[in-house]
């Protein structure tokens, strides 16, 4: 039998109303990705340096050299990669909205599979024709396996391109009215981000707009589970990012703050993002010739904040100037959490402020 191409596959997934049809064309789509990884399984095996190079060459083009676990067919069809990642995630994780909008299983066999838009999921009704509820549930299991297998494939996936990173910022888009979904769907790109950006990474124009998109969606949620999961783990990546990409995310978490047509859930998160943002320039004794900024005298040691590979003598005036105004403005919110958020903000900026940071020095003296 002649192999269907993942499009084909991904197409009848998507449209798919059998649980056992669907079955069937997730398997041969999780098999015909794990065969398309040539570049990890094959290369990875050569113990002789010549021949690897030689494979590479025979095989890949200086653009295709990097790793990825996804076939070019998907990355070539960019609606079809986005149709493939919101299926992902709504497939898997759809069964949990639908249990919470129709209470139990045993409400959805009733529920016609289609004109269904209480939990916003377009699989959570499939039909299941005679299967009996042990083996309804033995199918359910068999299925979330394999589509945690390919979040696993996308959580792993070592390129940072923009052809994921709009997938995912699609699925978003239509995940609106699935919190659950949109909960597991974010803490993922985060943990994939978190992977993929490291220290020597260089994040583009292009990829730094779609990760921006992906926080403030993240940051500005109505879910107050997904706004702390948010905040948390941009933290772990943030420091990766230039001087004007920080910049440009860090007025964007001001201008949702000082911004009246804000929810104040929105506001909550842009000010946690604040918070978190400043408690990653940590205080540090360096040598003065490491600054990013030049000094009179650059023998001898100096406190400093250091924010990834910068190392600064005093926060950046794009954090400074704004960050006063702002907190001020938030401290007299009605709302009691912005208030406390809008306090730790305040007591992050003063612990890296002139004043604190002499202080330090005077304690450390005696050892500079």
């Amino acid at each position: 039998m002649q192999e269907s191409s993942p499009c084909i596959l991904v197409a009848g997934l998507v449209s798919s109303q059998n649980i056992i049809t669907e079955h069937e064309q997730l398997d041969q789509l999780l098999t015909g990705i794990k065969k398309s990884s040539w570049q990890k399984d094959g290369c990875r095996n050569h113990t002789d340096g010549d021949d690897l190079e030689s494979d590479f060459l025979a095989k890949a083009t200086l653009s295709d050299v990097e790793l990825s676990n996804i076939p070019k067919d998907l990355l070539q069809n960019q609606e079809c990669l986005q149709d493939l990642v919101f299926y992902i995630f709504e497939r898997r994780f759809g069964w949990s909205e639908q249990e919470c909008s129709q209470n139990g299983l045993s409400k959805s066999k009733q529920t016609s599979t289609k004109g269904n838009t209480s939990s916003g999921s377009s699989h959570s009704t499939l039909q299941i024709g005679h299967l009996s509820y042990a083996e309804e549930t033995k199918v359910k299991t068999e299925l979330n396996h394999k589509l945690d297998e390919l979040i696993n494939l996308l959580a792993t996936e070592e390129k940072l391109n923009s052809q994921l990173l709009e997938a995912y910022v699609f699925a978003i888009s239509k995940a609106t009215s699935m919190p659950v979904v949109r909960s597991q769907l974010l803490c993922h790109i985060f943990r994939w981000l978190t992977l993929a950006i490291s220290d020597d990474s260089v994040i583009t124009g292009a990829i730094f707009h779609l990760i921006k998109l992906v926080i403030v969606s993240g940051v500005t949620d109505v879910w107050s589970a997904i706004r702390n999961a948010t905040v948390s783990r941009i933290t772990a990546f943030i420091e990766c990012f230039t001087l004007e990409q920080l910049e440009d995310i860090f007025g964007t978490f001001s201008k949702i703050c000082n911004n009246h047509s804000s929810t104040w859930q929105a506001k909550e998160g842009a000010i946690m993002a604040i918070a978190g943002t400043l408690q990653c320039f940590k205080l540090a004794i360096v040598q003065k010739s490491v600054l990013d900024e030049d000094v009179s005298d650059s023998s001898g040691t100096v406190v400093c904040r250091k924010f990834g590979r910068h190392h600064f003598t005093s926060l950046p005036s794009f954090i400074s100037e704004p960050l006063q105004k702002t907190v001020y403005r938030l401290l007299s919110n009605a709302q009691l959490s912005i208030k406390e958020h809008a306090n730790r903000a305040f007591c992050s900026f003063l612990l890296r402020s002139e004043l604190s940071v002499s202080f330090v020095a005077s304690q450390f003296k005696h050892f500079l």
